[in-house]
């Protein structure tokens, strides 16, 4: 479990109710209509229901405070002031307790009534309800209906001295709409605007302002670093720049916290301690190396001793015990006053968090049988409010917990309730105010593979392996949603049955790959239906290693260092009885399946000591999501061609571009945009409106492992993947009879080390329902990819060879000349949905 993130504004109460008394005049519900005895009566109900919620709320009874609250919402219908104050109060106290649907249900009741009275002092009400519904709808990660009721409150109170804090809280919440929506530039913009809106004496405010800036620059640091690894083997003056801007980010991160914490140096609030342990946070990452933490540690924990209860401290005081590292001692004492903290107020999703962290603490210590105790009991508290977003980590704790037991079964029943709680959580994509956010990487990957990693260490059974693989596919469909940021892919799948009929038809095997931690699992599909499993004893980074390295060897065609490892990497997949096997029945066909960095390598060039791999069979990739059952039969009017041979933005000159165009209008009706004639807007115009299934793009591009760092580059503009799927999709919307059959790429490079390099070129495939992609995994700048690309449509369109029969063809053309260095003919890969 991460450090807790927490909605920062949760500090402070809901803006409109904070100012109000809680007892109300309800005179005016009094109707004229009704005799006076009887409008006696009933105000004297109201009074004595309203008297009674008073005395509930001030002891702490909400329930009774609510039950009441709510009475006198359903009991007179007027839409008045005071009712809609009710209606406010119950959404601050539904808040509070974490029951974040029913606020907004009552702050929409609120809303509504003061648009409708209207009158002189409804600006002000509207504007501060406004702010208050927007930010519940931030508590449910739906920053898109937060944006417009924040840009409405801004432009009723801006520019009024007496609404300054209604301003200010409004810029504060649209800056964390904005970070929900990752448009961090926005973000910072709207945290300068409520600086500088603020009121004089808002101090506790301007923390949390100053915190959020934080918080914006360390993301945008972290987001240019993984732009900046992914550049750095290209070793350009881009890696440079973007180095740099990761070291401007960090020192604007750091003294925007220490602004934080200076705003609120005499303040003894718990502003002041979540500032305080932010600074230790970005310290202990490595923003800074002058700082000592310890003070500020103390300082955060003599703060926090003298707060009333609240859910803040509850989740300050195990950030605090995050931070103060493998310190037992001090760690049970602050993690017992969490949980004394959390019983005293009694809300079971702030308890569950006191409970996990002391199981997650004795987990740590390897005292299984108490870490599992106060599991259990953080298990029980979540599901009291059936808070899956808080659930699955105790599931997954549990898991770890019985796996380090040798409880296979109880860890394999935990290990598939997280996955199911995370799978409903990204669909309904709400949170329980204060969980911890989650992501791919952080939470989604771990669980998963840690569930893989049971079962391939159980046994071999068909079962098992048939369990991991679709482990694996939800997986992959995970991390392209997070690759893509969009968390509604949505990829047609194909009857098991029909893909096995087929597998056995083509004489066909699919090799899926599982690189973890400390081993690598390879897992035969065979043409029959049996699984072959093999685990090699390879560490990830013994792997990556060796990958890099040979990747490096197959480019250079200066000498043929390559084939000692495409001989190792080779003994990796393939065993004896596997050859045998193979052999045996006659197989044709192989499909790679493949994980992390061995997307980054070209399978055709592995080598069995006498022979390439290609020269035995035929081999494409697949995202294993939906392995094709039929070939692609070339049914091609026209094709599309694009290039640059011109060297643009530091990339260097194609001078064969303009010859692989013109081979291809040799054996096809075709339509080239060269130079100048290909930009963004032909590029996009062309497609979309022409009614073509072969697409040639010859031009220099970068896959990377995000959106943002991968593209295509266009004559004087690049098309990133977001523009190039949108780009596929119309097409095919467009014509449905006639979808893109094949995207060629073919002069391309996929970053060599990063796992995620050749996700952005299959999945925008898979996307736009594109079937088929030929791109290259490094760019060959002479003829001989005139000679491969030539000879491959040659064998598609007019021989009507498969795709991959007719790009291993091409290959063995030039392995069996004088150009047979793989560095010539492997860098071109086949990716079939």
């Amino acid at each position: 479990m991460r450090l807790l993130i927490k909605h920062n504004f949760v500090i402070f109460a809901c803006l409109f109710t904070a100012s109000m008394t809680v007892n109300i005049d309800f005179s005016s519900l009094k109707p004229s209509a009704i005799p006076a005895a009887q409008a006696s009566s009933i105000q004297s109900q109201i009074d004595s229901w309203l008297s009674n919620a008073d005395s509930a709320y001030l002891s702490g009874d909400y329930q009774t405070a609510i039950s009441l609250w709510v009475k006198i919402t359903e009991h007179r219908h007027s839409e008045t002031d005071q009712i809609a104050t009710v209606h406010s109060k119950l959404a601050s106290l539904y808040w509070h307790l974490g029951k974040t649907t029913k606020a907004l249900k009552h702050w929409k009741s609120s809303l509504k009534i003061y648009r409708k009275i209207n009158n002189d002092d409804s600006p002000e009400k509207i504007a501060a309800v406004l702010v208050d519904t927007a930010r519940t709808y931030n508590d449910l990660n739906r920053p898109r209906f937060s944006i417009p009721l924040l840009t409405e409150a801004i432009s009723l109170s801006r520019g009024n001295k007496a609404l300054a804090k209604i301003t200010s809280m409004a810029y504060l919440a649209l800056g964390n709409a904005y970070m929900l929506e990752a448009d961090y530039d926005l973000a910072i913009d709207a945290y300068q605007s409520s600086i500088e809106n603020i009121p004089p004496t808002e101090s506790e405010l301007l923390i949390v302002i100053w915190s959020n800036l934080s918080k914006v620059y360390q993301q945008k640091s972290l987001i240019t670093r993984q732009r900046a690894i992914a550049e750095a083997e290209n070793e350009d003056t881009l890696a440079n720049e973007l180095w740099q801007r990761v070291a401007d980010y960090q020192n604007k991160a750091w003294q925007a916290v220490n602004k934080a914490v200076q705003s609120g140096e005499n303040s003894q609030s718990i502003a002041q301690v979540e500032a305080l342990l932010q600074k230790v946070s970005l310290a202990k990452d490595g923003v800074t190396k002058s700082y000592d933490a310890e003070n500020n540690l103390l300082q955060a924990q003599r703060i926090l001793a003298a707060l009333p209860d609240s859910p803040q401290k509850v989740y300050a005081l195990l950030e605090l015990n995050e931070l103060i590292g493998n310190n037992t001692s001090k760690s049970e004492l602050i993690l017992n006053s969490a949980i004394a903290t959390a019983q005293a107020i009694n809300l079971p999703h702030v308890i569950s968090f006191a409970f996990g962290a002391m199981g997650k603490h004795y987990e740590s210590q390897k005292q299984y049988e108490d870490a599992l105790f106060w599991t259990k009991r953080a298990q029980s508290q979540a599901q009291q409010v059936q808070a899956l977003d808080i659930l699955y980590q105790w599931d997954w704790q549990a898991a770890r917990i019985y796996s380090a037991t040798n409880n296979g079964a109880q860890a394999t029943r935990y290990y598939e309730r997280a996955i199911t709680s995370l799978q409903s959580i990204r669909v309904n994509s709400t949170q329980t105010p204060g969980a911890p956010s989650f992501g791919f990487q952080q939470d989604i990957e771990p669980i998963a593979r840690g569930f893989i990693k049971l079962l391939l260490s159980d046994d071999f059974s068909s079962y098992n392996l048939q369990q991991v693989l679709e482990i694996k596919d939800l997986l992959l469909l995970n991390e392209l949603e997070d690759f893509f940021k969009d968390d509604c892919f949505e990829i047609i799948t194909v009857n098991k049955a029909d893909q096995l009929a087929y597998l056995n038809k083509t004489k066909t095997a699919v090799v899926h790959t599982i690189i973890l931690d400390d081993q690598t699992h390879i897992i035969w599909q065979l043409p029959n239906g049996e699984f072959r499993k093999k685990s090699v004893n390879i560490t990830q980074s013994e792997l990556e290693q060796l990958l890099d390295q040979w990747r490096y060897d197959l480019e250079n065609k200066e000498n043929d260092n390559y084939l000692t490892l495409s001989k190792e990497v080779y003994q990796l997949i393939f065993t004896s009885e596997l050859e045998s096997y193979l052999s045996k029945y006659n197989l044709k066909n192989i499909i790679f399946v493949s994980d992390g960095v061995l997307r980054n390598v070209p399978m055709a060039a592995l080598h069995d000591g006498n022979k390439f791999l290609i020269e035995s069979y035929t081999i494409s990739n697949s995202l294993g999501l939906n392995i094709q059952t039929k070939a692609t039969k070339p049914k091609i009017k026209r094709a599309l061609s694009f290039g640059i041979t011109a060297g643009i933005n530091q990339f260097p000159p194609l001078p064969y571009v303009n010859q692989e165009i013109e081979q291809l209008g040799k054996i096809i009706n075709e339509k080239t945009f060269v130079n100048s004639q290909f930009t963004k807007e032909r590029f996009r115009q062309e497609i979309e409106s022409s009614e073509t299934s072969l697409i040639h793009v010859a031009t220099h591009g970068r896959f990377a492992g995000t959106t943002q760092n991968s593209f295509l580059q266009a004559y004087k503009s690049q098309i990133n993947l977001t523009e190039l799927e949108d780009i596929l999709s119309t097409h095919n919307i467009n014509f449905p009879q006639s979808p893109i059959l094949l995207l060629v790429l073919s002069a391309c490079d996929t970053a060599t080390g990063n796992p995620r390099a050749t996700l952005g070129m299959s999945g925008v495939s898979a996307r736009s329902g594109v079937n088929n992609t030929l791109g290259s995994l490094w760019s060959v700048n002479d003829k001989q990819i005139v000679t491969l690309i030539d000879s491959f449509y040659q064998n598609w369109i007019n021989s009507k060879m498969s795709l991959p029969e007719a790009l291993r063809q091409a290959q063995l053309n030039l392995i069996n000349s004088h150009d047979y260095h793989p560095s010539n003919w492997s860098s071109m890969i086949l990716l079939q949905r």
